[in-house]
């Protein structure tokens, strides 16, 4: 299990889409606002590892046109993510206002329901670190494992939105910073379809 929850540690704190829409929201909503999109993408990736190890993931390599259904929903869901934070004005969003952008659990669910990479990993994971393991509670426990260190990793990736580049202090450096983040949103989803 060690071996296991290293590698849920490096998975979940490497920049990666999600993370990057973590650290962007984080940045214009704040830190609380944000565990929504957290718990969701938390909750997410952990049923995948966990269906996975129940076996319930091997449509994706027996049937590749599910592979490229995915891919395509998930390019176009982080796309137009990307465009609303690209254009997003750069003001911390008021806590009585409804923001352009409000990803919440479901859409942190879904970014990594949608992610091909996020199944392939979860069924690697289970290759390498549970061969022929197929019973619930290793599937259970597994599941258990990412889900508190994704938690750990995209709250991380929060803390940095929110006191590291929430903290600056003009609308034109915040605006600046959604826009980069945007451009490395879709940078990121497309090396993750390369990779």
């Amino acid at each position: 299990m060690i071996g296991f929850t290293l590698f849920a540690i490096v998975a979940s704190f490497t920049p990666g889409p999600t993370n990057i829409l973590v650290m962007a929201s984080s940045a214009q909503r704040g830190l609380g606002a944000t565990m929504p999109l957290v718990m969701g993408a938390a909750l997410g990736v952990a049923g995948m590892v966990w269906a996975a190890g129940l076996g319930l993931a091997a449509p994706l390599v027996a049937y590749p046109a599910i592979h490229h259904v995915l891919t395509a929903i998930g390019m176009g869901w982080l796309g137009w993510l990307a465009w609303q934070l690209f254009r997003s004005a750069g003001e911390p969003v008021a806590a009585d206002s409804t923001p352009e952008v409000a990803p919440g659990l479901l859409t942190g669910a879904g970014l990594q329901l949608v992610n091909p990479k996020a199944w392939m990993m979860a069924l690697a994971v289970v290759g390498v670190f549970a061969p022929g393991d197929t019973g619930a509670g290793g599937a259970s426990l597994r599941a258990l494992v990412f889900l508190i260190v994704a938690m750990a990793g995209l709250a991380t990736w929060g803390v940095l939105g929110r006191y590291g580049i929430g903290s600056l202090g003009q609308a034109r450096h915040r605006r600046l910073f959604n826009r980069a983040m945007a451009l490395l949103l879709v940078v990121a989803a497309g090396l993750s379809i390369l990779v």
